[in-house]
């Protein structure tokens, strides 16, 4: 309960110091300023991990299909260069996220193919299908494909975190990750 005005605005400033990590005085028309300048939900969006450093996390279970070299291992998520690959068995509810983030390192240096590509694909299928040596999605609908990692014509290793917007028109999806000519290795995925 603030008792006067000086107390209020100093309530008022201390939460947005609080919010944005500074602490020096505000000028008192400054402060709807600052106000606008947090994010919304105030500072950093919280992350719901679907998977992180080799466990599963909120009650998800992280299922990997493909390839005999496709494993959980040493905090990562390892994945052959198989083309396409099911990460999730769980249906992913998508409530009031609005992003899906993904932190990778894949490895393009082991084959001669110009090809390479690591993509993330939400699905309302998680069904997949082997045509010749490659694996790929089977039926259902891809709603977002995003390049997590595009690769020039050289071989070379890249690694990075890529967090991108969930279409607003899905409720819900699996996750897929493609990989053409690429090991990966999947630290985290989370929702935010």
């Amino acid at each position: 309960m603030y008792d006067t005005v000086d107390l209020l605005f100093k309530g008022i400033c201390d939460a947005i110091r609080e919010k944005d990590g500074t602490t020096a005085l505000i000028k008192h028309q400054d402060i709807p300023g600052r106000i606008m300048a947090i994010p919304s939900g105030g500072g950093v969006a919280e992350r719901y991990y679907i998977y992180k450093s080799g466990e599963d996390t909120n009650g998800h279970t992280m299922t990997i299909h493909g390839t005999e070299s496709s494993q959980k291992t040493d905090g990562w998520i390892f994945m052959h260069h198989f083309y396409s690959q099911r990460l999730t068995s769980d249906l992913i509810q998508k409530a009031n996220f609005h992003k899906i983030g993904i932190t990778i390192l894949a490895d393009a240096t082991v084959y001669s193919h110009p090809t390479r590509v690591t993509q993330l694909l939400l699905r309302d299928s998680n069904e997949v299908a082997k045509s010749g040596n490659d694996w790929g999605f089977s039926g259902g609908t891809t709603y977002f494909t995003g390049n997590i990692i595009q690769y020039p014509n050289t071989a070379n290793k890249r690694s990075g975190t890529l967090i991108f917007d969930i279409p607003q028109d899905i409720e819900e999806f699996y996750i897929g990750i493609a990989n053409v000519n690429v090991n990966s290795y999947i630290e985290e995925i989370w929702l935010e």
